[in-house]
């Protein structure tokens, strides 16, 4: 059986604060991930709502891509961010969580790989 894509699945904790919690820096999150990292065309514009409260207090966002999509949940209180990155094009799960763990400046990366069929 063909594989039909490639998923990585990452909780990040201890991230800097302003990283998850301004909307400026998700965006630059987004089009670097996209550009640099998984060199993908994003395909409209990126969702981004700041909603919730305490612990749940923080942006979700969602990014179309033209092999499938980004989607991340961001905690202000926690300083968590948990992001879903699903292709239907192959990519380099450990450049991708290195890039990501690095840019959120995050203490601690935790990540699932799978390859779907």
């Amino acid at each position: 059986m063909k594989n039909f894509g490639w998923e990585l699945i990452l909780d990040l904790y201890d991230c800097n604060y302003k990283r998850i919690s301004q909307s400026k820096f998700l965006r630059q999150f987004i089009k670097e991930l996209c550009d640099k990292n998984l060199k993908v065309r994003r395909e409209g514009d990126l969702v981004m709502k700041h909603y919730g409260q305490a612990h749940l207090e923080g942006y979700s966002i969602i990014q179309l891509i033209e092999s499938s999509s980004i989607v991340g949940h961001f905690s202000e209180q926690r300083l968590s961010a948990h992001i879903d990155i699903f292709s239907c094009a192959p990519f380099d799960a450990n450049l991708v969580k290195s890039f990501t763990k690095k840019f959120f400046k995050a203490k601690k990366c935790v990540g699932k790989h799978l390859v779907r069929h």
